[in-house]
């Protein structure tokens, strides 16, 4: 547990225990979601044009997206950042302007001429590359906390790591699954 400490704006000030999430659980989480489109890469080759459901994408669409996702560890290290700063200056940070939309398909155009081995490719070196800066990442940055962005409470970087990486990985990967299902003779 962390206790965090008071702020210029916690006029009402009370030690927040924030659960802390270690080096360790992350990598593992690395780990598995590199695994686990490892063993699924047979499979994805064969169907990458298959529909997700209730989606308008595809699987390769979809792994143009994980593949711009694999390494949320400077996506994480900038969010806490952002979110300290507004925190110091009194200013709300709302996430919710940037539009989703636009990210993702900016991260589709972006990839649009890949192929499915390239893009699995692009997701190993990710995962390769998050699991180096995890192993890099000074302990205090690592449980830096900072005010979440839904919800009430902290949150740490390596909280941040885990849910935007593989947890928001796994969560593709299971669409991603049931289409190359779906399309299976």
């Amino acid at each position: 547990m962390l206790l965090l400490p008071p702020t210029d704006n916690d006029a009402n000030y009370e030690l927040k225990k924030v659960p802390m999430t270690t080096k360790e659980e992350v990598i593992a989480a690395i780990e598995a979601s590199d695994a686990r489109v490892q063993a699924l890469a047979p499979t994805l080759l064969a169907h990458g044009q298959a529909r997700l459901p209730d989606s308008d994408w595809d699987v390769r669409q979809a792994l143009c997206h994980v593949a711009a996702r694999a390494n949320a560890v400077s996506l994480s290290t900038g969010l806490a950042q952002r979110m300290l700063a507004a925190r110091a200056k009194g200013q709300p940070l709302d996430l919710r302007a940037a539009r989703a939309g636009d990210i993702n398909q900016a991260q589709l155009d972006e990839r649009q001429d890949r192929s499915v081995a390239d893009l699995l490719a692009e997701i190993q070196a990710g995962h390769q590359a998050a699991l180096e800066a995890v192993r890099a990442l000074p302990p205090d940055q690592f449980d830096l906390s900072f005010p979440r962005f839904t919800g009430e409470g902290e949150m740490t970087v390596g909280e941040m790591i885990l849910r935007a990486g593989s947890g928001h990985e796994n969560d593709h990967l299971n669409h991603i699954e049931r289409a190359v299902h779906d399309a299976a003779p």
